[in-house]
């Protein structure tokens, strides 16, 4: 079980580092991917979630990307 989060993507990068917060809280990293989604695992039901994440190219990176809010119904 876990939420999925998916986004475009940024031509050319690597990796992604995915970070979650809740409302009122501060952002915390969640891990790393090279495709173009993330599944976290640790997302409870009922609660609302906001994603944010920055791209990798090497040692260079991104700044954040928007924020997307998501709340797991199921």
């Amino acid at each position: 079980y876990g939420l999925k989060i998916t986004w475009s993507g940024v031509k050319g990068a690597d990796t992604y580092n995915v970070y979650r917060k809740t409302k009122g809280g501060s952002y915390k990293y969640l891990g790393n991917t090279k495709k173009k989604y993330y599944t976290d695992k640790t997302a409870k039901k009922g609660t609302k979630y906001y994603y944010r994440l920055k791209a990798y190219k090497g040692s260079t990176y991104s700044v954040y990307s928007n924020t997307k809010s998501i709340t797991d119904k199921y």
